[in-house]
């Protein structure tokens, strides 16, 4: 429905992708003699196995061992990375890049946890450097794609997604993730096409559906929208983000306490949901419950301080409410520097803002 919730999913796709696509360096028979490689392959098997820390112990152990050993420095970074360190991780990668400076799934890895700490320039040039190397890796083009839809550039997002696709056509994910820039673009049938051939390649992709009801809800067609959303529920029932977006559709339509006992549950299932604390809040605005709307903004707000619908909405509740022009103004103008700029422009034009 609305940007933030778009981005998430931009963001679990790359999640999902990379680590199953470039966990760590492929498991090979032990060698014998080889007493470092011994100590990366246990590390690997317990990598499987979700302790990470046993591998990173036997991977420290190899790096002892042999002290360029460029795999074992690899999968430690993606081990701890896998734990949230991802200062180590990248530190480990970097190693890793130094000493073989040809190793694409370094750099991809490397850019994902670039992207992990919201360093989205430092993950694209990871991504390039990768796509470089290898000018056929498919998960590099698909994941610059990700983060250039996460900056908003949802052209060159499309152009590298259709490149992912050009060389790997079974990639549902991308598909979906294509759509969504599509979508964001104002091209709702062409967002709608790759939805369909998404749900073909996975039909239980929740995140397929969320994605064509929403292209089917700013088409205004809310009954399919609605549809979709419901097939996404019944999928996952625990999809949150599937509850926000019907949500946000059932405000459009006015339906409004159905739009509130979707928000609550989005809530209910993610408390730290950003978009759903928004969505609620609009809804309470236009039931005239100011208070409650602007509570729900600040709370948006406090989870993700570049939510800009929510800062655009809470203005128009301190207007609405208190007549308070100074904070809407406030307000206004943040939306308009995350992007958001309708509001602001006009109260500037009218003389309310500066």
């Amino acid at each position: 429905m609305k940007r933030y919730t778009e981005s998430l999913i931009y963001l679990m796709g790359l999640l999902l992708f990379l680590f199953v696509a470039d966990s760590v360096f492929a498991q090979g028979p032990l060698r014998k003699g080889s007493e470092a490689e011994a100590y990366n392959n246990t590390g690997y098997d317990y990598y499987k196995n979700g302790q990470y820390d046993l591998a990173i112990s036997y991977y420290s152990k190899a790096i002892e061992i042999e002290p360029r050993n460029a795999k074992a420095y690899y999968n430690r970074g993606n081990a701890y990375g896998a734990k949230g360190q991802y200062e180590r991780a990248i530190s480990d990668l970097t190693k890793a890049i130094e000493i073989n400076p040809r190793h694409t799934a370094s750099y991809n890895s490397r850019g994902f946890h670039y992207y992990r700490m919201d360093k989205l320039d430092d993950a694209i040039l990871d991504f390039t450097r990768a796509i470089e190397l290898s000018p056929k890796h498919f998960k590099a083009y698909y994941n610059r794609g990700l983060m250039y839809g996460r900056k908003g550039e949802y052209d060159k997002s499309i152009s590298d997604t259709s490149k992912a696709i050009e060389l790997n056509p079974w990639l549902f994910q991308a598909y979906v993730n294509r759509s969504i820039a599509y979508k964001l673009n104002g091209q709702y049938d062409l967002a709608i096409k790759d939805s369909n051939k998404a749900i073909q390649l996975n039909p239980n992709h929740t995140n397929a559906y969320v994605s064509r009801g929403d292209a089917f809800s700013k088409k205004g067609q809310y009954e399919r929208a609605f549809s979709d959303y419901n097939k996404a529920i019944e999928i996952d029932p625990n999809y949150a983000e599937a509850y926000n977006n019907r949500a946000g559709t059932y405000t459009l339509t006015n339906q409004y306490d159905l739009a509130i006992a979707d928000s609550n549950k989005a809530i209910e299932i993610n408390p730290e949901l950003a978009e759903a604390y928004d969505t609620r809040g609009e809804v309470y605005y236009k039931k005239g419950q100011y208070d409650l709307a602007i509570s729900d903004f600040n709370r948006a707000i406090e989870l993700d301080p570049e939510i800009q619908d929510a800062y655009k909405n809470r203005g128009d509740a301190f207007s609405a409410k208190y007549k308070d022009k100074k904070r809407s103004c406030s307000d206004w103008k943040k939306a308009c520097q995350l992007g958001l700029c309708e509001n602001y422009d006009l109260a500037k034009k009218e003389g309310t803002c500066k």
